[in-house]
């Protein structure tokens, strides 16, 4: 898609008549999330004729993603992100580093991913003069999710200070699922119909292309973080139901704890259910296709999702779906065509789903091709980059036109 902004003009270009392309700038948390779910995006921005930075932390993971995302000719700024800390010390910090970035790059553009680099983006937008901003909330995390004490007293507080960001913002809004626009819309005081829905970061339908599913014994996937919030208790919970039950099925973890999210699953809990025989643990991979196309079923029995993106590379690889009926994962799954919805945190009717699945080939089959239709028709990454692209050549002309 062509970029049709012309971004702010030199006082030496302004009598000439040339222009300078847009500087965009993503601000998010972590260097592999960027890896996984926006470089895409950001080699489409780049081609689109954007000049493209990305400030995030670095390194959490080793130095793989920061030369992926550098290799495709994407600039990187490191930002000292804490995503679990309460310092305030630590957040004011990263708030001086935000600010400074957006000084030094003057961006024309921004895209802020998630609740830290929104409450902390806004305020360096504001202070540089920043006008054009997409604040995109990929889900409301862990603090709106968990019933745990901790989590029910930060939650009026993240409320507070993401209203407080937001407010005024009539435009740039998006997140991934239509109950999340509502929320956000409300937050921010905004229309819910001026906020986009994005669902998800998109699929390319070549690298996860269809394939047929295996001979031999079922394989139930969840692929992802081992988080308490993707519902793995009731997975583990829901694997030892169908044991119970002689159902030769195998239930499959592929991924790996996130220590830097309060809900991070032990190692002894997973090691714990290997023993027992309910489950088999495989370390996260980069052939996520692979993962698919040696399964027979996908799982993610979220608590709550921005959007379930493993259930949309499965459907993509032309796989059945199994997820809970919960904002994210409803969006991702086309109920009883693509996939089986079950209420969140029920392990008997998530057995009961699965199971079925696993005793039924021809509906297992009609799902699948259903699965992969639904992937082509809504989920392509050319038609996320396209929506994305189009949001910030919108937000650009506008903030170029004034008031």
């Amino acid at each position: 898609m062509p970029n049709r902004y012309c971004a702010r003009r030199s006082r030496s270009s302004a009598s000439t008549g040339s222009e300078r392309v847009a500087q965009l700038v993503y601000l998010i948390s972590e260097d592999w999330y960027f890896r996984r779910h926006f470089l895409a995006l950001a080699v489409a921005a780049k081609e689109a004729g954007h000049n493209v930075t990305v400030c995030c932390r670095l390194g959490e993971h080793g130095a793989t993603a920061v030369s992926q995302i550098q290799d495709a000719g994407i600039a990187v700024r490191r930002i000292d992100f804490q995503r679990s800390s309460l310092n305030p010390w630590i957040d004011c910090n990263t708030r001086r580093q935000i600010v400074r970035a957006y000084s030094e790059l003057a961006p024309d553009i921004v895209h802020q991913i998630a609740l830290k680099p929104i409450i902390h983006g806004q305020y360096a937008a504001r202070r540089t003069g920043v006008k054009a901003r997409v604040n995109f909330l990929p889900g409301f995390g862990h603090a709106f999710t968990s019933r745990a004490v901790k989590a029910q007293i930060l939650k009026p507080l993240i409320s507070v200070a993401l209203a407080h960001a937001l407010s005024g913002e009539t435009i740039g809004l998006a997140v991934m699922n239509v109950d999340d626009r509502n929320r956000l819309a409300a937050l921010a005081g905004s229309d819910p119909n001026a906020v986009t829905v994005v669902p998800g970061t998109g699929v390319d339908l070549s690298r996860f292309a269809a394939s047929p599913e295996n001979e031999g014994p079922i394989v139930a996937t969840f692929l992802g973080r081992f988080l308490q919030d993707k519902g793995l208790e009731e997975l583990a919970e829901a694997a030892r139901i169908l044991h119970q039950r002689n159902c030769p099925i195998i239930v499959r973890l592929v991924g790996a704890p996130d220590p830097g999210n309060p809900a991070s699953l032990p190692e002894s809990l997973l090691t714990t259910w290997q023993s027992e025989g309910l489950v088999e643990v495989e370390p996260w991979t980069d052939n996520v296709p692979d993962v698919w196309r040696d399964s027979h079923i996908a799982i993610l029995p979220s608590h709550r999702e921005g959007f379930g993106m493993s259930l949309a590379e499965a459907a993509a690889c032309k796989r059945p779906l199994v997820a809970t009926d919960v904002p994210g994962c409803r969006d991702a799954v086309l109920n009883g065509k693509t996939g089986l919805l079950v209420p969140p945190r029920d392990p008997e009717a998530l057995a009961n789903a699965i199971g079925a699945l696993a005793r039924d080939k021809v509906r297992r089959h009609a799902m699948a091709v259903a699965a992969r239709q639904d992937a082509e028709t809504r989920l392509s990454l050319e038609r996320i980059n396209e929506l994305v692209l189009k949001l910030y050549d919108n937000l650009l002309n506008t903030v170029a036109e004034g008031p």
